[in-house]
């Protein structure tokens, strides 16, 4: 009997240590990890809406380069959206001559490629152009 009451007890103590220890992990802020270890604040990326291109275009970094998802639209963006490993997004740069990712593989398809935020500066992570090449 005795048992059963420490045993109910350390269970409770241990679903709201839990609970607690949750609260305090998920109410900071958004940080990714990116493949070099180092923290990246996961609002850093900037991802524009597909009404914002068709209104505006894609919208340009400070290199001039053009950003964004492929939402088929020609031309598309300089730098594409993608996911890379770990489920980091980012953006991977369209090879010279391709308009859209899947375009770039049919010439070279090479393994990865650097992932960056929207800058085409700041590497976040790493994309596999074939999921069977991710670690």
């Amino acid at each position: 009997m005795i048992n059963n009451k420490i045993t109910k007890v350390f269970t409770i103590t241990l679903v709201l240590s839990s609970i607690m220890i949750f609260t305090a992990l998920s109410s900071g802020k958004s940080v990714a990890i990116n493949d070099n270890n180092k923290k990246i604040d996961a609002s850093a990326l900037i991802i524009p809406t597909k009404e914002d291109v068709l209104s505006n275009g894609y919208p340009i970094n400070e290199s001039g380069q053009t950003y964004g998802p492929e939402y088929g639209l020609e031309p598309g963006p300089e730098l594409q959206l993608a996911e890379g490993a770990n489920g980091v997004r980012g953006y991977v740069y369209r090879e010279k001559g391709a308009s859209s990712l899947s375009e770039a593989l049919e010439y070279t398809p090479p393994k990865s490629a650097p992932l960056f935020l929207h800058d085409g500066k700041t590497i976040i992570g790493t994309f596999y152009y074939d999921p069977a090449d991710n670690p």
